[in-house]
């Protein structure tokens, strides 16, 4: 018999790339289970047969009374579960299941691991909660995405012994020509044109229409310029609205985020990855865009920082729709040829031996 793993999500946030290493754990035999407030994990879990529950989702940064009561009642679900089918290893993602079940997880005597991804400020989170936080980070194994968040959670106070360091991985060898074929053609992408893809949460409408304003200021230069917005949130129908007002129709798409392997990047000249936090899908699309020399945006301290360093990144004030335009238009009259990733991307792993890696640690 396979691993039999809980996976516990109180986030919100993109899960692409997790759910992709979770579809290959299923390939490799292992027995999923996952508690989410992510309504992205509903259709994954149907086309992967997990087996699903429902879990309060994290609202702000602190834990109230009836938030605490919420947790408790997850307690007992987690004894109940642990009595009756028994597990072999729990994957925390979020901060509230981190404080509230770690130790239970461990008297229950299950493997206890934490995924950090980058996409929490703990600065901000509660004094108290976040002492109890670090106090138990030194039961878990706790897996960061790449050497820059290690270094944040060293400084923030988690234990350096817990801490495993994920392989660097871009999303899998799956994104053929046909998936590029396929997106030029949805979208009516001219091959002309210098096409920037900005993955943004739509929930940010504010953001959603700097990046638009920025296409606008480069179109006043020259017509050959398309934008692409890719992501997830409440806001479609609203960026949809302003595409409308600001008569860009033709070359303003909107590309929503799936956990298939269908996206391509090789039409793209630049990626800009807005987030004021970036993930682990930011990263992993990051990464990717490197990998086929596609020039990577993102803005100063956050754990893409190596990235955005070598050759192929730039450092961008997104707040700035003046500075994010004549970024682009650098990079449209000046385009980067000489391949300055190429040493850093050699240490990448494939996609089956990132996950394989992962599961061997459970």
């Amino acid at each position: 018999m396979g691993k039999r793993i809980l996976i516990i999500d109180s986030g919100l946030g993109g899960r692409d790339f997790l759910s992709l290493v979770l579809g290959h754990w299923t390939k490799a035999g292992a027995i999923l289970t996952v508690w989410s407030s992510n309504k992205q994990w509903l259709n994954w879990s149907k086309e992967s047969a997990w087996s699903l529950s429902s879990l309060p989702h994290a609202s702000g940064m602190t834990l109230g009374l009836l938030d605490r009561l919420s947790w408790y009642l997850v307690k007992l679900k987690l004894i109940k579960m642990a009595w009756w089918q028994g597990c072999d290893a729990v994957l925390l993602h979020n901060w509230p299941e981190k404080v509230m079940l770690s130790s239970l997880v461990r008297r229950l005597k299950m493997r206890l691991l934490w995924l950090e991804d980058g996409a929490v400020d703990y600065d901000r989170l509660a004094p108290d909660l976040r002492v109890r936080l670090i106090k138990q980070s030194a039961q878990a194994k706790v897996l960061a995405i790449n050497e820059e968040l290690v270094g944040n959670l060293t400084n923030l106070g988690y234990h350096l012994e817990s801490l495993r360091l994920i392989p660097s991985c871009g999303r899998p060898e799956a994104e053929g020509q046909g998936a590029q074929q396929n997106l030029a053609r949805h979208f009516k992408l001219r091959k002309d044109y210098f096409t920037i893809c900005a993955k943004v949460d739509w929930s940010d409408s504010k953001m959603a229409e700097l990046l638009i304003k920025s296409l606008q200021l480069c179109l006043d230069v020259s017509q050959h310029f398309q934008l692409v917005l890719l992501g997830n949130g409440p806001a479609r129908e609203q960026i949809r609205w302003l595409i409308k007002r600001y008569h860009l129709e033709t070359q303003v798409w909107l590309l929503g985020e799936k956990s298939q392997n269908d996206r391509s990047l090789e039409s793209f000249a630049a990626l800009v990855i807005a987030a004021r936090r970036p993930d682990w899908d930011d990263l992993s699309l990051a990464l990717t865009a490197c990998e086929k020399k596609i020039t990577v945006m993102g803005r100063e301290g956050t754990i893409l920082k190596e990235l955005l360093e070598s050759d192929y990144g730039q450092v961008v004030e997104m707040d700035d729709q003046q500075v994010l335009a004549q970024a682009w238009l650098n990079l449209y009259h000046n385009p980067i040829v000489e391949p300055g990733y190429q040493k850093r991307t050699k240490d990448l792993v494939s996609f089956e031996v990132l996950a394989d890696k992962l599961l061997a640690i459970i």
